[in-house]
């Protein structure tokens, strides 16, 4: 077999997942009605929007993953961003304008880094289940938000 064939049956590269999972999470977080759903379940009950987008990146494009690693990693990596938003948030009336966008878009960048760390845990641990009972298990108590999810992901693009 030649090395073209034999690249065309290898999976997609770690990277390029996370490449192409970064944009699909702003296609979905910018369909109609996901940002309010994503940011109550964030607000309200301290689900993460990054794990709650990869595990649906990974529901759409049939991946199993890892929900245990996935946590673990949000644990590890998430509290860098948490102290970001908290400060951005709290400086929104001191900063001008442009300032205040400068601090979301570097909030942006720690979001994406979040996300592939999220999506490299999820993809490469050890206790893998499908993505749609690990996404049903993450939000085993908002249902409808779930379903919500659901269908704007089925409408972006991957």
């Amino acid at each position: 077999m030649s090395p073209s064939h034999y690249c065309a049956l290898l999976p997609l590269s770690l990277h390029r997942h996370q490449q192409q999972a970064w944009l699909f999470a702003g296609r979905t977080y910018r369909a109609p009605g996901i940002e309010p759903c994503l940011l109550a379940l964030q607000d309200r009950h301290g689900l993460s929007v990054n794990l709650t987008l990869c595990l649906l990146y990974s529901w759409r494009v049939g991946r199993a993953v890892d929900l245990i690693a996935g946590r673990c990693c949000l644990e590890q990596h998430g509290e860098e961003l948490e102290r970001f938003r908290a400060k951005r948030r709290s400086r929104k009336v001191q900063l001008s304008q442009s300032a205040y966008q400068d601090l979301l878009a570097q909030e942006l960048q720690l979001e994406q880094a979040l996300q592939g760390h999220l999506l490299s845990a999820l993809l490469s641990g050890e206790h893998k289940v499908a993505a749609d009972d690990a996404l049903a298990d993450y939000l085993s108590a908002h249902r409808a938000q779930l379903e919500q999810l659901k269908n704007a992901a089925l409408m972006t693009a991957v």
